[in-house]
């Protein structure tokens, strides 16, 4: 809501109905106690409150998004699924082709979901969790890889 302004833009954004993004706006104030949101005509700005709370909740918003990864991440491992990513160009590659058979043999109760993509979505989707590792080739990995 804070980032959109707009009840509507938020609703698109969560994937909800306008109705419900005001339903849980009403009952945060209600738990605040006071107004988050200054409504106006067409757009909607962040009370002092809402301003003094937008940092927290942000915060709060990344670590769920977070644990929601691990937890996949923890999901697929006790079941045995690696998310491998390989981009497109490196499918006939050998030397990738023998590691790929090489952690098969070794590791027998892991199967293998290999994901095509291009080097940079491949390296976001490491990031975010989607996928466990990927076979990249680019100038410089960002921080943590």
């Amino acid at each position: 809501m804070a980032q959109e302004r707009s009840f509507t833009g938020a609703a698109t954004r969560l994937g909800i109905s306008q109705p419900s993004v005001s339903e849980m706006i009403k009952r945060l104030e209600s738990q605040v106690g006071q107004p988050l949101f200054k409504r106006g005509a067409r757009r909607i700005e962040l009370t002092v409150a809402g301003e003094a709370l937008l940092g927290p909740a942000l915060e709060l918003a990344m670590a769920s998004d977070h644990a929601h990864h691990i937890a996949l991440r923890l999901r697929r491992q006790a079941n045995g699924i690696l998310k491998l990513g390989a981009p497109y160009y490196t499918a006939n590659v050998a030397e990738r082709n023998r590691l790929i058979g090489q952690f098969v043999s070794e590791h027998q109760r892991f199967s293998l979901d290999i994901l095509h993509d291009w080097n940079q979505n491949l390296v976001s989707k490491v990031q975010t969790g989607e996928i466990d590792m990927a076979f990249v080739q680019m100038p410089h990995l960002p921080p943590g890889l």
